[in-house]
Parts: C-alpha cells; sequence; structure tokens
C-alpha cells in the first residue's frame, strides 16, 4: 500500500472513520459494462406487449399505450451486464492492493446506439491489520456506516468466486 495522494468518492470525515477503525482508502475504482440491445437475438415480440384493441390511428384515453416488458433473454443480458460492471470494480481493487470497496454506487445509464451503461464506482479500502479478507468485499454503505459496523463486531464477507456475496457477520 502506498501513502500519497489518491482519489476516492467519500469524504473527509468518512476517510477518517474509516481509518479509526483499521481500513484505509487506496483510491477511487470504477467499473462499468455496455448492455446493447442492438446486438441481442430476442424473442419474436422483442419486448413489446399489445393490448387487446386492435390497431387503432386513434385510442381513446380509456384504452393503454402498448407497454415494453422486458423479455428473459434482456434480463439475464441485464444482470450479465452489472455482474461485468461490478467484478471490473473488484478487480481494480486487487489492483490496487484493497481488500474490498465501500460507498459503492451503481448507476445506469443510457449510451449511444441503443445501449445502456451499468456504471459502478466506489472507494478502495484495505485493511491496515494483519487480518486480511480472503476475497474482496463491496459495500453500499457509506465510509461512516461500514465504520460503525466494524466498531459494533460486525465484518463483510464475500460468497468467493461466482457466489452471492454473504450478509455481514457478527464477530463479538
Amino acid at each position: 500500500m502506498t501513502e500519497g495522494a489518491y482519489t476516492s468518492n467519500i469524504s473527509v470525515a468518512e476517510h477518517h472513520a474509516l481509518r479509526a477503525v483499521g481500513f484505509a482508502p487506496v483510491g477511487l475504482v470504477m467499473g462499468n459494462y455496455v448492455f446493447d440491445l442492438w446486438n441481442m437475438t430476442l424473442s419474436d415480440n422483442c419486448g413489446y406487449t399489445q393490448p387487446d384493441v386492435g390497431d387503432r390511428l386513434f385510442r381513446p384515453a380509456s384504452v393503454p399505450a402498448p407497454r415494453v416488458r422486458a423479455t428473459p433473454e434482456m434480463r439475464v443480458a441485464a444482470h450479465d451486464a452489472r455482474e461485468r460492471a461490478v467484478n471490473h470494480l473488484r478487480q481494480e481493487c486487487l489492483e490496487l492492493g484493497g481488500d474490498g470497496v465501500v460507498a459503492v454506487e451503481l448507476t445506469t445509464r443510457p449510451f449511444p446506439f441503443g445501449g445502456t451503461e451499468f456504471l459502478a464506482v466506489g472507494t478502495a479500502v484495505r485493511a491496515t491489520g494483519p487480518v486480511r479478507p480472503p476475497e474482496p468485499f463491496l459495500s453500499d454503505l457509506s465510509g461512516q456506516d461500514f465504520a460503525t459496523l466494524i466498531e459494533a463486531g460486525w465484518v463483510f464477507r464475500h460468497g468467493g468466486p461466482g457466489r452471492p456475496p454473504l450478509p455481514v457477520m457478527r464477530l463479538r
């Protein structure tokens, strides 16, 4: 771990709260992935459902407009895009020598030509003591909330590669 300047998405108060419970921020980490509908093979309905009113040029206000629903393929692709963004975030944490990421923000935003970008941003932290987690953890808690849980005897743990994250575990 290097001591020096770094960028993060946490406040000074969060930085000090993390330091007080044995974690040092090591840098801002980001993972992203673009979910592109144009390169997908979709079901016949392409996610659209039509009400049973026929093709009317003018629809009375009482008749609902066609609705868009996610097809199974779209749901799987969106889940995969989210997982890839989160895995990129975790990989950047490891490259900085971090043990986990706090203040994780996961957002989606439009991407040109019909895509959707999944973006995960957080601050990588490293345990300053001799005990370090075997896998990097991810937390959407602020630095202060994370520190409060650590002070109360809770720790974060990861389920391992390909497994879902496990809930926080009480030490005391």
